[in-house]
């Protein structure tokens, strides 16, 4: 189980890396149709080689992906249609070509539309190989290759990449070469679709090419430190979705691309500004107000003939008509912040005189 769980990991950190760029330029649907593309340039390239270890399977899966991108650019030349419907059209017409192939032609192989949807990863550790002098499978040689190739790509057009991500327009003004980044970025895509393809099943590609990215992103606007938290956030998921698919007996694709799509609302939840920060700025308003009524209490009847009732320790909640918790956790931040002091009553101190002045200025009482 070690070795399924290590080939799910390093294929996800790979295919999660070169994913952060696809967010970023919102290039995540056009993965997504390349992810489903590739199986035309599989079943066409083991059409021709008759051979699953073939590299013409990668060779045509690549050219499949590239032929994706090329066909959406033409549709948007058009004029008439935008980018999403481009993609809505030419990845289902690619996907469907490759599934009636593969039905038609291809009977007799382990290929089938499950196997293309959800991955063959329980039998990835039987197809195995000798790489560095490590027996292992190959399904995990290849990841590694793949994670070598991102990084490596990543670490060379590293200032490329970053530039083209958030201004192609700058890109272009800088002599850098966005269409040589585009389609180099898209050629990555469908090798590391290709590559991941039989083992994890295009589900899983799109879900490690994106939610990991989309994730981190939402935490972090700095990109290097968003690719360090897309790899643990790919790390979460893979860890999670192999340990609860494998000891609840249930498909591990599907419960990892769940994870992953929980993780993202988690995250959604506790960015800055996001509903977590909402909330918490909420209570840190209603506990301030609740502070000012108090003080405005002390304030109006501290000294006067009637303070030891209305200020009295054991007395001033049935004059403030305060939930006695909330009452009690407000006088308790004020004690604390020696604003406010308590004998036989309430009162406030020097500290608190000056403060009250700064609240009465501050919110015009």
């Amino acid at each position: 189980m070690f070795e399924i769980y290590l080939t799910m990991l390093i294929t996800a950190i790979a295919l999660s890396i070169i994913g952060t760029f696809l967010v970023l330029r919102n290039l995540s649907m056009t993965a997504d149709g390349i992810s489903h593309s590739v199986l035309l340039g599989i079943v066409v390239g083991f059409l021709i080689s008759r051979d699953f270890n073939s590299p013409i399977l990668i060779i045509g899966a690549v050219l499949a992906g590239l032929l994706t991108v090329v066909l959406v650019e033409l549709l948007l030349k058009s004029g008439r249609i935008n980018e999403d419907s481009a993609l809505g059209i030419v990845f289902p017409l690619l996907f469907s070509l490759g599934v009636i192939i593969m039905s038609s032609f291809l009977k007799n192989t382990h290929l089938c539309v499950d196997g293309v949807l959800m991955g063959e990863i329980l039998m990835s550790k039987f197809n195995r190989t000798v790489f560095l002098g490590i027996d292992m499978p190959l399904a995990l040689k290849m990841a590694l290759i793949v994670l070598t190739v991102n990084l490596l790509f990543i670490m060379v057009f590293f200032k490329e990449l970053k530039v083209t991500a958030f201004d192609t327009g700058f890109a272009i003004i800088s002599g850098f070469s966005a269409a040589f980044i585009h389609y180099m970025t898209m050629t990555l895509v469908s090798l590391n679709s290709v590559i991941a393809f039989n083992s994890v099943g295009s589900i899983l590609v799109i879900s490690f090419m994106v939610a990991p990215a989309a994730s981190a992103i939402l935490l972090t606007k700095d990109l290097r430190d968003s690719i360090l938290l897309t790899i643990l956030i790919a790390f979460i998921n893979v860890s999670l979705g192999v340990y609860l698919g494998y000891n609840l007996n249930i498909n591990i694709a599907g419960t990892t691309a769940l994870i992953g799509m929980l993780t993202y609302i988690i995250c959604h939840i506790i960015k800055p500004g996001g509903l977590m920060t909402k909330l918490l700025n909420r209570k840190k308003q209603l506990d301030y107000l609740n502070e000012v009524l108090v003080l405005i209490h002390i304030q109006n009847h501290m000294g006067h003939d009637n303070q030891n009732i209305e200020l009295g320790v054991n007395t001033i909640q049935d004059h403030l008509k305060m939930n006695l918790n909330t009452m009690n956790e407000t006088i308790d931040r004020l004690m604390d912040k020696n604003i406010i002091q308590a004998g036989e009553f309430y009162s406030l101190t020097d500290k608190g005189i000056e403060y009250f002045r700064e609240v009465e200025k501050r919110n015009g009482i």
